[in-house]
């Protein structure tokens, strides 16, 4: 029985990757790499990195590979 919790709980956890950023002047800053834990985060966790990326874009900052 704790196997087929611990197996449940992997399928419902993930995270995204981080995203990095870079300012002109060396600063850098990082979006991504939320944990989510339901199926319904799914669809929440890309359109939070995307306003993310939007915020430093206005800064000045460039994603980094």
């Amino acid at each position: 029985m704790r196997i087929s919790t611990l197996l449940i709980l992997l399928v419902l956890t993930g995270c995204s990757q981080a995203i990095t950023m870079r300012h002109p002047d060396g600063r850098t800053a990082s979006c991504g790499g939320y944990a989510f834990h339901a199926p319904d985060a799914q669809a929440i966790v890309p359109a939070r990195e995307a306003q993310c990326v939007r915020d430093f874009k206005e800064q000045g900052f460039t994603r980094q590979p």
